[in-house]
């Protein structure tokens, strides 16, 4: 009986223990909910922020093991890997590159420096299809130039440029083909939004980089590099007559680059900066090509 009593008083004792400890973490808890559930509520947002975040950014890109813009392998099968032509020094000039970054081998023209981009981006295969065409283009030109016996064959310049910044991508395609005159590079720009994918207009463009006076920086950069960089050479006309008068160069370029909003060349380059390219006419068979850089 003695035995029996003691075991059930260590029962007892045990069992208020448990009831103790119970109790205590039960006022522990209700004392340090905040801290306790706030820090596994905060981390749970922190982790399902991430989820949602993740599971909204869907891959832009056609092949995700491949850059945005990569050198297009059309596997276009050359007759001639070059071919000389016309050493005369004029005919290797380039004129209007506003890149200052075309080359020409002098004496030769060669198949390998015909390069385009192929664009890595869902949606932009026509695009790409029209890359491909220009490609084509090119490189049958450069076959039949090989072939012939002209002292004067086509020559060609085809390349391209990108630029990824403000989540922007640029690709500038500098094209332009010659016989006797000097290049005169054109170019074909595309802007694509990286959050999106989306191919943006030159409005789209300048709204996403938050620049609300697009025009009125542009006209006085016209206006300064004629009269502070054009006509600082005094041999450079003031006027310009095409048959009907004369006109102040300065007004008359002025007025172009307003009229002509719809052919505006546009591109981000890499220190996110909006740069607009602009024909200037600048006298008698004198054209150039002018990026101006403008600030929000």
């Amino acid at each position: 009986m003695e035995e029996r009593r003691n075991s059930i008083t260590i029962s007892g004792v045990l069992v208020g223990l448990i009831i103790g400890i119970v109790l205590l973490s039960g006022i522990y808890v209700f004392i340090n909910k905040d801290s306790i559930f706030g820090s596994v509520e905060n981390n749970s947002n922190n982790i399902n922020g991430n989820v949602n975040s993740n599971s909204q950014i869907t891959s832009i890109k056609e092949d995700d093991t491949k850059e945005y813009v990569y050198d297009a392998n059309y596997n276009y099968h050359f007759e001639y890997d070059k071919f000389l032509v016309d050493s005369n020094e004029g005919t290797h000039r380039v004129t209007n590159d506003v890149f200052n970054s075309i080359n020409i081998d002098s004496g030769y023209q060669k198949a390998e420096n015909l390069k385009v981009p192929y664009i890595n981006i869902k949606g932009f295969q026509s695009i790409n299809n029209i890359i491909k065409k220009m490609y084509y283009d090119y490189a049958e030109t450069f076959d039949e130039s090989a072939r012939s016996s002209d002292l004067h064959p086509v020559q060609q310049v085809l390349t391209y440029y990108t630029y990824i910044s403000n989540d922007v991508l640029s690709i500038i395609i500098a094209y332009g083909k010659t016989q006797t005159t000097p290049y005169r590079i054109q170019y074909l720009i595309f802007n694509c939004d990286l959050k999106t994918g989306k191919l943006l207009s030159n409005d789209e463009l300048v709204q996403k980089l938050k620049i609300t006076n697009l025009d009125d920086q542009v006209k006085e950069k016209i206006k300064n590099y004629i009269e502070n960089d054009w006509l600082s050479d005094s041999r450079n006309p003031r006027t310009l007559n095409f048959g009907d008068g004369e006109i102040d160069i300065v007004e008359y370029n002025v007025n172009a680059y307003i009229n002509n909003s719809k052919d505006r060349l546009m591109y981000v380059d890499s220190d996110g900066n909006l740069n607009v390219i602009v024909f200037l006419e600048l006298g008698l068979e004198t054209q150039l090509r002018k990026s101006f850089v403008v600030s929000k």
